[in-house]
């Protein structure tokens, strides 16, 4: 506790606060994780639900727009409308060198963000998560994943701890909880690309 009241007091740093948001961003990510895998769960189970493998150390960046687009019909085809592209920040930095996004090559509904990201092809955006692994692709439905927030989440602490003989510590406790509910109910509500 004596650095911790020094940092605060001294140096202006607050060690608990910095902890505690690194635990709360720890938390959303683990959330944000488990969404992702569910909406990849969910279209990797359908029968027939692939657009394609991409192959990124022979196939063109032609082939994969092209079967980013096929995977949106497949979505649009079951009467849902495809609402936007989602994968990992590597294969979404490898789309963003299509020649769809220069000058000459540029078409309607394809734009590269400011960051030098895809920011959309084909009329939809493209999202994308250091969480979503590099082998896909999706095509979805922003309603692919129901997502419910039950209580939103809450640092509680601090509280006294206490040693293997019941002895009280001189450091507090902490901990970060919130409860929420995710189903993904209806898997055709996406398709996939293999990014092999």
């Amino acid at each position: 506790r004596e650095a911790i009241v020094f940092g605060r007091s001294q140096l202006g740093w607050d060690a608990v606060g910095r902890t505690l948001d690194s635990l709360v961003k720890q938390v959303r990510r683990k959330i944000d994780a488990g969404m992702i895998y569910m909406s990849l769960s969910a279209v990797l189970s359908v029968a027939n639900n692939s657009g394609g493998t991409w192959t990124s150390a022979t196939d063109s960046l032609d082939a994969l727009v092209q079967k980013l687009g096929t995977a949106r019909v497949k979505v649009a085809n079951r009467y849902y409308e495809p609402t936007a592209y989602l994968s990992s920040l590597t294969n979404v930095e490898k789309l963003s060198h299509w020649s769809g996004f220069t000058a000459a090559g540029k078409r309607p509904g394809d734009e590269r963000m400011g960051n030098g990201f895809a920011g959309s092809v084909n009329g939809l955006p493209v999202f994308m998560s250091t969480e979503h692994p590099d082998g896909y692709f999706q095509a979805i439905n922003k309603q692919i994943v129901m997502h419910r927030i039950f209580q939103a989440m809450l640092v509680k602490g601090p509280y006294p701890s206490f040693d293997s003989n019941m002895k009280l510590k001189a450091n507090d406790q902490y901990y970060v909880e919130e409860f929420n509910g995710s189903d993904a109910p209806v898997p055709e509500k996406g398709a996939y690309i293999v990014v092999a």
